[in-house]
């Protein structure tokens, strides 16, 4: 019997029942190390610079971020950390 022809699992949850899941349900937090920015136009706004300065940035990586699926992704703290004032 091959997997596809297995029935399914009474258990098994769809994907329309893991909605509790998404992050926009998770509780905001200030302290929350996981509070990502996607693409260079989050990232540029948190720094307030332009778009094209922020791909500049992140192409040079002077930006602490990586591309994920094609965009820019950086958390607020990475951010915080590396322009730090002292």
């Amino acid at each position: 019997m091959s997997d596809y022809s297995r029935p399914l699992d009474k258990n098994f949850t769809t994907s329309a029942e893991l909605t509790a899941d998404t992050p926009s349900d998770l509780p905001a937090s200030k302290d929350n190390n996981l509070e990502l920015l996607w693409g260079a136009e989050q990232i540029a706004a948190e720094l307030n610079v332009t778009t094209r300065r922020a791909r500049y940035l992140l192409e040079q990586g002077e930006i602490p971020a990586q591309k994920v699926g094609g965009r820019w992704c950086t958390s607020r703290a990475s951010l915080r950390k590396r322009f730090e004032v002292a």
